[in-house]
């Protein structure tokens, strides 16, 4: 039987990939996406682009704050934050019909997923038997994030419209949070301390 330690170490470094690959899927989808909004809001390329300003400022800005709440309250409970947040932000935006709706929810989108580097990293070197490998590992699912966004945004746009592009990773995202939390509450995923 896998002590709870060691299951806890290899849960966490699971869900700090999926969501290091999750951090970096907003702003590649937006890109995309952009291209299609360009005709569905009758804007330039450049008023298009300037909606995700604000969400990635925040991606940026608030990293420290979240690092805080991640120390003084709960790693693990920030990353569930992260997870419900992000997933949220990212449906918002696919449910938004006009620019200032649209800026807002990539805005919301861009605060949740600047939880992810201080907190979850930080989670993981805690929780990590051989830091430099989990670091690593983690790492390369950071590059895939893009890689996955640009390619699932491209084939949700043909699919299915541009909306799709937010709702269907958002979706996962949410329900990855709620997975997150049932294992938390199972005392799966322990709360890292130094």
């Amino acid at each position: 039987m896998v002590r709870s330690e060691t299951l806890s170490a290899r849960l966490s470094l699971t869900f700090s990939c999926v969501g290091h690959s999750c951090s970096h899927l907003f702003a590649p989808i937006f890109y995309v996406v952009a291209l299609s909004l360009e005709d569905d809001l009758s804007l330039s390329h450049g008023d298009v682009i300037s909606l995700i300003v604000v969400g990635n400022i925040l991606f940026g800005v608030a990293a420290p704050l979240a690092g805080w709440f991640g120390d003084k309250w709960s790693s693990t409970g920030m990353m569930s934050v992260f997870f419900l947040g992000t997933g949220a932000g990212m449906m918002l935006t696919g449910m938004a019909s006009t620019p200032l709706m649209i800026g807002l929810a990539l805005a919301v989108t861009g605060l949740f997923s600047s939880i992810y580097h201080p907190v979850g990293i930080a989670w993981l070197v805690r929780h990590a038997v051989n830091r430099g490998t989990a670091l690593g590992i983690n790492g390369v699912f950071g590059s895939f994030g893009p890689a996955i966004a640009v390619l699932g945004a491209g084939f949700l746009i043909q699919w299915q419209g541009w909306q799709a592009a937010f709702l269907l990773p958002g979706a996962i995202m949410v329900v990855t949070g709620g997975i997150f939390i049932l294992l938390i509450k199972r005392g799966l995923i322990l709360e890292a301390t130094e």
